[in-house]
């Protein structure tokens, strides 16, 4: 099985997305949301890639295996953490967000 993470990012200076793939899932990995988006947090390769993050996209792939059942919750966010979602886990995890306060108020009121 194989996972693709796409990490978008907002801070001062410009960083392009990041593109990562892993063949190897492990055990559990969608258990809950907040397990799963503490496994694609754990890929990023630097404190400041999970400060300035605004949005990660995951698609799952079998490779041509059984692919796990995959639960609701994973269906409804359509395979995509929001900055909601980060800003909630950077929060429970003690990571300072670095994204303007500008952009996430406005983000806020587009998304409520």
């Amino acid at each position: 099985m194989k996972v693709q993470f796409i990490y978008t990012f907002n801070g001062k200076k410009k960083r392009e997305q990041v593109i990562t793939d892993y063949n190897c899932l492990l055990p559990g990995f969608l258990e809950t949301k907040n397990v799963f988006l503490s496994w694609a947090m754990t890929c990023l390769d630097t404190e400041e890639e999970m400060q300035e993050l605004v949005k990660v996209s995951c698609c799952i792939d079998g490779e041509g295996k059984k692919m796990p059942d995959c639960p609701k919750w994973y269906d409804d966010m359509n395979g995509k953490f929001w900055l909601d979602d980060i800003e909630t886990w950077r929060k429970e995890n003690g990571v300072k967000s670095t994204v303007p306060a500008a952009y996430i108020k406005e983000w806020m009121n587009e998304n409520a």
